[in-house]
């Protein structure tokens, strides 16, 4: 593998000339992105029915401009270039991201390229693909037997989800990424370690730092895959607090020994009792209120859609929420990501609520299910 760009290093004209094309083309796309050309972009972009990421390329380009705008920076760079034979080669790219505050983050992503027509186009991740009729996995290189368990966790969930809310899941996709920086880059985000958007594929990275790596992996799968089941119930009209909230539910509330799937009950009263302990929250809250959390709102936003989802659970059980479900996915479907229409989603969401649920029409009290404290 042959570094291209650092900060310190600068190349030989005899370089540049034998990979002239797709140092042009590299140009291509980093001058696309300058200029906010998403025509361009994605003449660049790799298009294949099976796998999303040609839409992903279009979000991903979308949330740059956003971030963009709300003063966020973004720097490319070319980093390593692997030539697999005359027509392929694997592309590392470094995105150097800058906020507002100053505060700055490499993140790192490797695709593969391609030639075309006499045209190079940008491919997903080097991906090894595990398959069945419903779920498919992508992971890189070094994650195989981790992968290995991801896919049976994945099939598990599915199918225990399937039961408890009648859904059906189709075209579940989840790519396992090795590092923080590469799943990041693929968004763009500052850093996540697991995204869920509709239309595009579930995505994770492990945290290195974390002891029990297939504890981890099946909660995070659980909530990932909580948002892709309430997004296909809902027709992807749900809030983010309804999402954010019933995923956290399913996810503490759930685990999994000897290969089967769990729910404990004690486990979602001992959480909640800590989230309470922990922010101080007001369990009156309106619905207003409510809706005017945004993903800027971290940590509030979690812990009041658990609140919410917890409430909703207790009084109602599972059903409940394939109910609100049922209603929302009456409505027509925004083609974004959640958090940019977030106030469409929200005033769709308070009202499906106050239409199935036999709640005061300004408050939405979450105290009864604490009776017990």
């Amino acid at each position: 593998m042959i570094n291209i760009l650092s900060k310190k290093i600068i190349l030989k004209k005899e370089y540049f000339h034998k990979h002239k094309e797709i140092y042009e083309f590299f140009q291509n796309f980093s001058s696309s992105i300058s200029n906010e050309d998403l025509s361009k972009f994605m003449t660049l972009q790799h298009y294949c029915e099976e796998n999303p990421f040609y839409i992903e390329q279009i979000r991903w380009f979308e949330e740059l401009v956003l971030q963009k705008k709300q003063g966020f920076s973004f720097s490319f760079r070319i980093a390593s270039l692997e030539s697999r034979n005359s027509k392929e080669s694997i592309l590392g790219i470094n995105v150097k991201v800058t906020r507002p505050s100053g505060r700055t983050k490499i993140l790192k992503g490797e695709f593969v390229i391609f030639k075309k027509n006499k045209e190079w186009k940008i491919n997903d991740f080097p991906f090894k693909v595990i398959q069945s009729d419903v779920c498919s996995l992508y992971y890189l290189d070094g994650n195989e037997d981790l992968a290995q368990i991801a896919f049976e966790y994945t099939q598990k969930i599915t199918s225990y989800l399937e039961e408890i809310f009648n859904w059906k899941p189709t075209g579940v996709n989840l790519k396992f990424y090795t590092t923080l920086e590469q799943l990041s880059f693929t968004i763009p985000w500052f850093a996540t370690y697991g995204w869920h958007e509709q239309r595009e594929s579930i995505k994770i990275a492990l945290p290195y730092y974390v002891k029990n790596k297939e504890h981890s992996l099946f909660s995070m799968l659980l909530h990932e895959i909580s948002h892709k089941m309430l997004s296909d119930l809902s027709n992807d009209n749900a809030s983010l607090y309804l999402q954010e909230g019933l995923a956290i539910l399913l996810e503490k509330g759930h685990y999994i020994k000897e290969g089967k799937i769990y729910f404990s009950e004690e486990s979602l009263y001992v959480f909640h009792l800590e989230v309470l302990d922990n922010i101080k929250v007001n369990l009156n809250i309106s619905l207003d209120e409510l809706n005017k959390l945004t993903y800027n709102d971290g940590e509030m936003l979690y812990f009041y859609g658990f609140l919410l989802a917890y409430y909703l659970f207790k009084e109602w059980g599972f059903k409940i929420f394939s109910s609100i479900g049922n209603n929302l996915s009456k409505k027509n479907y925004i083609n974004a990501r959640a958090h940019t229409k977030n106030v469409e989603l929200n005033k769709i969401t308070s009202v499906a609520l106050k239409q199935l649920l036999p709640i005061n029409s300004k408050f939405l009290t979450l105290t009864s299910f604490i009776s017990e404290q």
